[in-house]
């Protein structure tokens, strides 16, 4: 895909566009998420709730103490 486009880690924004399509959420929401996804992160402590239309994907919201 795109082999003339050299951009590094090119099958994360893939993935994230995907996700931004796919899922309807911001393109930075998406890039975290795949980004989640390529170190096996499961668990994000965030108020968005975007987050929670992305399988695999776990979020809490954080607590103020």
């Amino acid at each position: 895909l795109f082999p003339g486009v050299v951009l590094p880690q090119k099958r994360l924004f893939l993935r994230a566009f995907e996700l931004y399509v796919d899922k309807n959420v911001s393109f930075g929401d998406a890039y975290n998420a795949a980004l989640m996804e390529k170190l096996k992160i499961t668990d994000v402590a965030s108020y968005d709730l975007h987050f929670d239309r992305i399988e695999g994907i776990r979020r809490f919201e954080p607590h103020i103490a």
